[in-house]
């Protein structure tokens, strides 16, 4: 299945033909012959595999390939998936309801299973005399005479003994069907490639393959045959690729919002201090002059250097790249770090505050840039609020670097801040 690559709400000609339709209104949009992701993630569409990148993942000049692109945004979502604490956006298809595993989570499992253990086989063995297999020296003592020469006793028919794979049961060929099925739809962006036996190929029957991996389950006795059956038969069962042709749900793993899971890289590359959010002062309420509650003020990123310098950074899911000036953070997002900065500056503790936006891109020879300085339009106010820097950071250094579970960045962050 060959993949056709998209960057979120990058417009284009629309080849693929695709109509805009109510089961599809989330995921893209199609005007005047032109048509717009609006995710971020994995999906198939009228058997088309579609990988739509992130925003700032634009440059086609970039060294890595649209492919090698996509392979780390994957693992990008399957490290969100699994760490993350806010992740109700990503999904995995419709009624997800409480599947442990989604698509890609299920044959990376498969794949490690077979490079492991091999194809599941059924083995018979085949006893004969003089073969090629293992000598049984126990029967061959019993049942045959040996030979006198010069003095030494030799044995001339030997019973052996070899184990031999039946490479036609049915089991070995719903393994061989699955992985054949993963290596021609996902292969090229899991780097999976199987070299099968030349056997006669048929298309994956998902209702008899049910029934036969269900059965051996319930037939075998030994813990790691069942664990290698129930692997497949939940591949099949969840039937992720949705082989009816009444349902054209192939949706796969996607991000509607890819904000939240570029504010959660942000934090793991800039080295995210927790324990700074003690000192966010938080709003009071007084009930009825009866009782007190108390709401959080919650930066995105707090960082404190060596010099008591504090930074608040607000990661900012916005690309200039595409809308340039327009996607400038407006009147909420100022005021709210603005806010933030007035109520740290009551902590004495720190020299200076810095504001921060920072934003994905594709930049070329760096890794972050200044982009824009904002600030109050008024003498008194500008004074008395300072500015906002907002940065550029490259989209895929910070994907590569949140696999990596490296901070590097933040250091890289604090030199630009104080350059400007």
């Amino acid at each position: 299945m060959e993949p056709i690559f998209f960057t979120e709400h990058i417009t284009v000609r629309n080849n693929l033909n695709l109509k805009n339709s109510y089961e599809y209104r989330d995921f893209f949009e199609v005007r005047n012959g032109l048509i717009t992701f609006k995710m971020c993630g994995f999906t198939v569409i009228d058997d088309h595999f579609i990988t739509v990148l992130p925003k700032g993942v634009l440059d086609k000049r970039d060294v890595l390939s649209d492919e090698e692109k996509a392979k780390i945004l994957l693992k990008v979502l399957m490290k969100y998936d699994k760490n993350a604490v806010k992740k109700d956006n990503l999904q995995y298809g419709t009624n997800r309801e409480n599947e442990s595993q989604n698509l890609f989570s299920s044959i990376l499992e498969i794949i490690r299973d077979f490079k492991q253990h091999g194809i599941i086989t059924k083995h018979f063995l085949k006893r004969e005399t003089n073969g090629s297999g293992k000598i049984r020296w126990a029967k061959t003592f019993k049942l045959t005479t040996p030979y006198e020469v010069n003095g030494e006793l030799i044995y001339l028919d030997l019973s052996t003994e070899k184990k031999l794979k039946n490479l036609s049961e049915e089991i070995t060929m719903i393994h061989w069907l699955i992985l054949k099925e993963i290596e021609y739809c996902f292969g090229w962006l899991v780097d999976f490639k199987v070299q099968s036996p030349a056997l006669q190929f048929k298309k994956l029957n998902t209702i008899k393959a049910k029934a036969i991996l269900k059965r051996a389950m319930g037939l075998t006795f030994n813990k790691h045959e069942f664990s290698r059956y129930k692997l497949l038969y939940d591949y099949v069962s969840k039937d992720y690729l949705k082989r009816s042709k009444n349902n054209s749900d192939k949706k796969l793993l996607y991000a509607f919002k890819f904000d939240m899971v570029w504010e959660e890289m942000c934090k793991k590359v800039f080295a995210h201090q927790e324990k700074l959010m003690e000192e966010v002062p938080k709003y009071r309420w007084m009930i009825r002059e009866e009782r007190e509650e108390y709401r959080y003020q919650i930066p995105d990123i707090l960082i404190e250097d060596f010099d008591r310098n504090l930074f608040i950074v607000d990661a900012k899911y916005y690309s200039f790249n595409i809308d340039g000036t327009n996607s400038l953070p407006g009147g909420p997002d100022m005021g709210k770090q603005l806010l933030y900065l007035q109520s740290l500056e009551s902590v004495k503790k720190f020299n200076k505050l810095y504001n921060i936006f920072v934003v994905p891109a594709s930049i070329q020879n760096e890794v972050m840039t200044h982009y824009a300085t904002g600030y109050l339009d008024n003498k008194v106010l500008k004074e008395r609020f300072d500015c906002i820097y907002t940065l550029q950071l490259d989209c895929i250094t910070a994907m590569q670097d949140y696999l990596k579970g490296k901070s590097i960045l933040k250091d890289e962050l604090l030199n630009v801040v104080k350059s400007i």
